[in-house]
């Protein structure tokens, strides 16, 4: 098979993680750091139809098929090593940027460029503004108090 599953909704917790397929079967998704995801190279179309099966049922993991660019090792002429689709390095941040994100809480690596950074603080600012700017819809009465009644 020519790609492999990426899964979307999952930050580095360790370098392997463990997913259960419908029927039963764990399989192992493992960290690739080219591309910041827990990516798994699947053998058979059965293997694919059994994560997506769990995808919203059983799991709350989220997978992506990413088409795979393979390698041609001179040593070792086995195409199996996966090569990032895109192996170049982004600019540096700029330090405007990340102390601006950082002001908003979010987090941004090296990796990141400044466009990732700007489209962040720009979503950050609009889900604040619109919270601020909903209103609830029931609103509450104030609650009534029973009078006081003086002792006897």
């Amino acid at each position: 098979m020519n790609f492999y599953l990426k899964i979307l909704n999952e930050v580095r917790s360790g370098s392997i993680l463990k997913v259960d397929g419908y029927s039963g079967i764990l399989y192992l998704f493992k960290w690739d750091g080219n591309i910041r995801a827990y990516t798994y190279k699947p053998k058979k179309q059965d293997e694919v139809d059994d994560l997506f099966k769990t995808m919203g049922r059983t799991t709350a993991y989220v997978f992506c098929p990413v088409n795979a660019t393979l390698a041609v090792s001179p040593v070792n002429a086995e195409p199996n090593e996966l090569v990032a689709p895109c192996s170049v390095k982004p600019d540096p941040l700029d330090d405007k940027l990340t102390e601006l994100c950082l002001m908003r809480g979010i987090v941004v690596s090296e990796e990141d460029s400044n466009e990732i950074a700007d489209r962040l603080i720009k979503a950050y600012d609009k889900g604040a503004t619109d919270s601020l700017n909903s209103l609830p819809a029931v609103k509450k009465r104030p609650r009534r108090v029973p009078p006081m009644l003086a002792p006897a």
